[in-house]
């Protein structure tokens, strides 16, 4: 009777326990998170820098309404779900002997009763296979080994890297559009992070000594039935080392430094060297974690198995056949003589025990605890009627060497892991001379860059090999909530290591499908590689372009003496950065205006002897201020005054005046003329006839449709100028009266669509300038803003949705939705702001 209890209770242990290494609720999130924890700064700037996720590994995505987490969470998710279902788990076994080929070196000691409950599971024991294969699709080592693309595994590395592929172009490897929003693209950025939680679980198991040494039974010993696990069937059995760890959650702490010297996918796990010789000639920091384990620990039913493979051995035992650790990698001759003292230890109780202890010596690691004698073991040698395998089994791990052997292989599964991290998140470009090329109407058309290959692993360059590069593109239209998305493809193919992004910046121009409507907002652009990176093939990796603005304005710190400079600063008010310096000769600097790309800066630079120049600065060169001055416009007998860039960046619009009036009449005084930047000529605008007729023109602003706009002195009235606003269509050479009153009105600016003219006025008999728009549709002028005091000096924002402006010796912008004004410097007497396009930001290096 007592028999058929037993078997009773024995068959649903059997029967629904699982191959579950760490406790996968606790245990494995909780390696993982430390994992994270040791690479957080640098995966942090990663997700910041390359994906421009803000947040980092706090930021939030979704893969739907039920499922909202953190990145560090979707890692965590990962850990704690690749053993469910339960069969799933069979594949989490590995044997690193290198007489073993990979599609051999599975799970071979799976029961009976869970071959038949796993029969009928997604999982079947016919299609075991190793954790290496399982994790990886490598059958043989990386990167040259065959691999099963597309096997039973749809959340392992290579599926990581394909919903990551697809989060940032929508589509798979296969060219199947499937992710045409943001929502749908978050949801893959969640699957890839989840899968690679996956994958740094089946990494971890290889810490675990049944894991690596075909052990599946060492996870039946029986626990005890209680209240809590009456109707759980496989909470009624353990694997020691498993639950010892799980108990004692205070052992995982930080990790050990992964020390391979040549990281492919598949040597995390095994570097396939070991062939059975003995650990001393191997170095241990080199060693893949199955190899690491499998050559220096024992599960309970691989103790001692050096010689399972010999005459007479039966089947189980040549199943746990394993060359290390063995008997003379110990000191358990000194047992056997009688010569090994005792040594008390302290249980979970804190109750003293007096006991023997075997320790292993050699062959790799020491390990003062390695195993334990039981009460029968000395008999079962000295007895001749003893046969070694059953003395061998009369040895057992207990809680003192089970704490020592995770005191070793928890810090390596935490330092693999977050090894493993760093591996996935490596790939970079670098990016630089970065502008979008617009049409006249202000739509972006095309994009230019040089990028370069800056991918490095452990601070060495890899090299990119055999791929392509795409470029997705994201912008929000001006009447649309939702992103657009776009893709382009073959915008570079990489084909062998000499190819010069690996040595050099190569030039990207790209013109896209369908423009990006002027007035668009979030606009950014990525950068996709999808080939071989250093030895890894199938690497996907993704460099963000994010497009913002900025403004430029001159700023006094000490607000009527000392110098001004040129700063630029961000919509927001952040990111206030001086750009200019004392190095180059002036007194003081205003009036900058951007080049239609961003590229450029030109600007007044005002000497000493109060003369205006105007200076060209190159923003894209990599020389500090003064050094990427590109031209200085000067002349020893005029002032040139309030630059503006032609719409195709190549001239340069300014007021000229005369020191002097000219005698001969052969010169004007006062008129309107572009430079060519190339040459330095300069010309009238126009013609010298027309500026002779209208002698007047100041402040002139070019749009995007090669007009030009300026305040023009009308008279005088009370000893004050009084200028209304016209413009000019050089091609008729025809006047527009967009004010013809005797009513101030001044700082025109055109919109970036050149259909609108912001500018400021006392049209209304006030006594300050408010802020006015005209435009092509409706060219009666509005009131924007009622200002007091008064506003001037005015710039629309790329997106036409806001304006900057000057009031009381500060920055404010408006929005022209909700008319909400915020303040942009904090400083005082800051004044003349000009906001950029979009243009790219590089970010800090991670």
């Amino acid at each position: 009777m007592k028999i058929l209890m037993l078997l009773a209770l024995a068959i649903p242990i059997i029967y629904f326990s699982d191959a579950n290494a760490f406790d996968d609720k606790r245990t494995h999130p909780q390696i993982t998170q430390k994992a994270i924890d040791g690479v957080s700064v640098k995966i942090e700037k990663y997700l910041q820098t390359n994906l421009t996720l803000p947040q980092g590994l706090a930021t939030i995505i979704s893969d739907g309404p039920q499922s909202t987490m953190s990145i560090r969470e979707w890692l965590l998710l990962g850990a704690k779900q690749e053993d469910d279902p339960m069969c799933r788990a069979s594949n989490h076994f590995h044997n690193p002997r290198n007489d073993l080929s990979w599609a051999d070196s599975g799970l071979a000691d799976q029961n009976w009763f869970v071959n038949r409950r796993c029969s009928v599971s997604l999982y079947p024991p016919e299609k075991i296979t190793s954790a290496v294969q399982w994790a990886t699709a490598y059958y043989a080592p990386a990167p040259n080994g065959s691999r099963q693309i597309g096997g039973d595994n749809d959340e392992d590395w290579a599926h990581a890297r394909e919903y990551l592929y697809v989060f940032l172009t929508g589509k798979t490897f296969v060219g199947k559009m499937i992710a045409k929003d943001e929502s749908m693209r978050q949801a893959f950025l969640a699957s890839s992070m989840e899968a690679l939680g996956k994958v740094l679980h089946l990494l971890q198991d290889m810490a675990v000594p049944s894991h690596v040494r075909n052990d599946f039974l060492s996870n039946l010993q029986h626990t005890g039935i209680t209240g809590p696990t009456l109707f759980s069937p496989t909470k009624w059995a353990y694997e020691k080392f498993e639950r010892f760890v799980e108990t004692h959650p205070e052992i995982i702490t930080g990790g050990t430094v992964c020390g391979l010297a040549q990281k492919t996918l598949t040597n995390f796990w095994d570097t396939n060297v070991y062939d059975g010789q003995s650990p001393d000639l191997l170095d241990m920091l080199q060693m893949g974690l199955a190899e690491y384990t499998n050559m220096n620990f024992a599960s309970d039913n691989t103790i001692f198995t050096e010689s399972n493979l010999d005459a007479g051995s039966n089947s189980d035992g040549i199943k746990y056949y394993h060359p290390y650790p063995r008997r003379t990698s110990t000191n358990v001759q000194k047992y056997l003589d009688g010569v090994l003292r005792p040594e008390i230890v302290f249980g979970e109780d804190n109750v003293p025990d007096t006991s023997f202890y075997i320790a292993k010596i050699q062959d790799g690691e020491r390990i003062d605890h390695f195993i334990k004698p039981t009460y029968f073991s000395k008999p079962l040698i000295t007895n001749e009627t003893g046969d070694l395998q059953t003395f061998h089994r009369s040895f057992m791990l207990d809680d003192a060497c089970v704490s020592e052997y995770t005191s070793k292989l928890i810090p390596k599964a935490v330092g693999y892991s977050a090894s493993l991290i760093e591996y996935f998140f490596r790939g970079d470009f670098d990016v630089k001379d970065v502008f979008v090329r617009r049409d006249p109407g202000g739509n972006i058309v095309g994009i230019n860059m040089k990028i370069t290959n800056s991918s490095k692993l452990d601070a060495q360059p890899e090299l990119l090999v055999m791929g392509d590069i795409e470029l997705s593109y994201r912008y929000i239209a001006p009447q649309d909530r939702q992103a657009t998305y776009g893709l382009i493809e073959n915008v570079y193919d990489v084909d062998y290591k000499t190819n010069a992004i690996n040595f050099d910046y190569v030039d990207l121009v790209t013109d896209l499908p369908n423009s990006i409507p002027l007035g668009s907002k979030d606009i950014s652009f990525t950068i996709v590689y999808r080939g071989r990176l250093g030895d890894e093939e199938g690497c996907v990796f993704g460099k963000v372009l994010p497009f913002t603005s900025k403004i430029a304005y001159s700023g006094q710190p000490q607000c009527g003496s000392g110098p001004s400079h040129i700063y630029t600063v961000h919509p927001d008010g952040t990111k206030d950065t001086q750009i200019t310096n004392d190095a180059d000769g002036y007194a003081w600097r205003g009036m900058p205006a951007w080049s239609p790309d961003g590229r450029m800066l030109a600007f007044n630079g005002i000497t000493s002897r109060n003369q205006y120049e105007i200076v060209v600065l190159d923003l894209t060169s990599d020389q500090p201020y003064p050094g990427n001055i590109y031209r200085k416009l000067r002349h020893a007998d005029a002032h040139y005054i309030a630059p503006s860039f032609s719409p195709d960046g190549e001239r340069l619009l300014a007021e000229r005046l005369l020191l002097r009036h000219p005698q001969d009449g052969q010169d004007l005084y006062h008129s309107l003329i572009y430079f060519n930047l190339t040459t330095d000529e300069w010309y009238f605008e126009g013609s010298k006839d027309f500026w002779s007729q209208n002698p007047y023109a100041e402040l002139p602003r070019w749009s995007s449709r090669y007009e030009t706009v300026f305040q023009y002195q009308v008279g005088t009235q009370n000893g004050e100028n009084i200028y209304n606003i016209w413009s000019v269509d050089l091609d008729t050479k025809s006047i527009k009266y967009l004010t013809d009153e005797w009513a101030d009105s001044r700082w025109p600016n055109w919109s970036p669509d050149g259909e609108s003219v912001v500018f400021g006025s006392k049209r209304d008999g006030g006594s300050y300038y408010d802020i006015w728009l005209a435009n092509r549709i409706n060219p009666n002028p509005v009131k924007l803003v009622e200002c007091q005091p008064s506003c001037s000096v005015y710039s629309f924002s790329p997106d036409s949705r806001a304006i900057v402006f000057q009031i009381a010796g500060l920055l404010y912008t408006v929005n022209l939705d909700n008319m909400q004004a915020n303040p942009v410097s904090s400083t005082w007497c800051s004044s003349t702001p000009e906001w950029s396009p979009h243009v790219y930001e590089k970010p800090p290096a991670p």
